[in-house]
């Protein structure tokens, strides 16, 4: 059995680690540099106030919304749900058209005419909902008087 083993070069080994590090450098460079162009466009919606009062001549609540646009760039409401529906399915109707755009730092509010039906009664909790542009959702729960 002959002793004539040899290892790897080791100039070889040196362009292999170079090549790995290299690699992996450029793996983290755009790592990172997703981080940064995701966080540079933050949406984010606070709502500041939300009530509803009752009008027994049209027999329907009127819930008003008020909030702020608290995030790094401009949102768009796509979508206002109550308890999870549409409220066109619920024959609501909005002060607002959809989609509706509030840029970076601005105030919005609108209100909800939500007829009064079998499905909503005095002192029921429900939950307003609004969809943002980029699927995020922003529930606020108010108790009908």
């Amino acid at each position: 059995m002959s002793h004539l083993r040899r290892g790897i070069e080791p100039v070889v080994v040196s362009v292999i680690l170079i090549a790995i590090a290299v690699a992996l450098a450029i793996a983290i460079a755009f790592w990172a540099g997703g981080l940064v162009s995701t966080s540079g466009r933050l949406k984010r919606l606070n709502i500041e106030n939300i009530y509803a009062t009752y009008d027994s001549a049209k027999n329907e609540w009127t819930i008003y919304v008020k909030g702020r646009n608290t995030g790094s760039d401009s949102v768009s409401i796509v979508e206002v749900t109550i308890n999870g529906k549409p409220y066109t399915s619920l024959n609501a109707q909005l002060s607002i058209n959809l989609p509706y755009t509030i840029g970076s730092g601005e105030q919005f509010s609108f209100n909800i005419s939500l007829p009064r039906n079998t499905l909503f009664s005095h002192g029921q909790t429900i939950e307003v909902a609004l969809t943002i542009d980029n699927g995020a959702i922003f529930k606020q729960n108010i108790k009908l008087p």
